[in-house]
């Protein structure tokens, strides 16, 4: 066994970051969406300050990234679905409504 930890064979920050990193899958509105788990979200700035503002189309903007909210903004028109977005993928990472 090694006496240093710079040559333990498994890189801890490598496994520290690559579970920090799944991804939580949710459906809301028929469509399935992919987002970033609650520990990795709550490190984005956007989506923080968005929070802290209580603004849920720019919270719903950055955590959908680019892709998915244009396709979630071309389906849903009304702004209560931000919120009730939100609220699905904060049940599916475990954070209750």
């Amino acid at each position: 066994m090694p006496k240093n930890p710079e040559e333990t064979p498994v890189d801890m920050a490598a496994a520290v970051v690559e579970a920090k990193s799944e991804t939580v899958k949710f459906t809301y509105g028929g469509t399935e969406y992919e987002c970033p788990n609650s520990s990795d979200i709550m490190d984005a700035l956007e989506f923080m300050l968005a929070a802290e503002d209580g603004h849920d189309l720019q919270m719903a903007r950055a955590l959908l990234g680019p892709q998915q909210w244009r396709n979630f903004a071309n389906k849903h028109r009304k702004a209560d679905d931000a919120r009730k977005m939100i609220n699905a993928w904060s049940e599916a990472a475990g954070l209750g409504k």
